[in-house]
């Protein structure tokens, strides 16, 4: 899944919109992953780690801001977030910046149930970031994304 680091928006490619329920009922724009953690109603659930992936967007995106400082993209979602949800202004009144590299997460589907997942975030020099989710082949984890990926396409075919 490509992003740019003002953006980590999962909608480009249909496995990152299958893989965060609900948010492909969002216009294209609004698909934003730190939007979702903050906003969505479903991502409390998909993200089994909640707390620590709240924690990883919002030190991400203090890096991207320091990274941009006159971005009026990031600025403008900071506002946003800020306004919408308690939670996301303490996170990032606490200034911690880092930048995702990835990690091991765990989810739960409403579609396929609980599954862990390795994510590995590459950085490109002008800012492009290439997200991978990985699970162990042969797994039930792998299993697992296999259908989802599947539930997906008939969902697109069925359009």
């Amino acid at each position: 899944m490509g992003t740019r680091r003002d953006e980590q928006r999962p909608g480009r490619e249909p496995g990152g919109q299958q893989l965060l329920a609900g948010i492909d009922a969002w216009p294209a724009s609004r698909r934003n992953i730190i939007r979702y953690v903050f906003t969505h109603p479903a991502a409390r659930e998909v993200f089994l780690s909640w707390p620590r992936i709240a924690e990883d967007c919002v030190a991400d995106l203090r890096a991207a801001a320091a990274a941009d400082p006159g971005s009026a993209e990031l600025r403008a979602l900071v506002t946003e977030l800020s306004a919408v949800s308690a939670e996301f202004a303490d996170l990032w009144r606490r200034q911690d910046v880092r930048v995702n590299n990835g990690a091991h997460r765990r989810f739960h589907h409403p579609a396929v149930g609980r599954f862990e997942l390795t994510t590995e975030i590459l950085t490109a020099v002008d800012g492009q970031r290439f997200v991978a989710f990985q699970a162990t082949p042969g797994s039930a984890d792998h299993d697992a994304i296999t259908l989802l990926a599947m539930i997906g396409e008939t969902s697109r075919s069925a359009r």
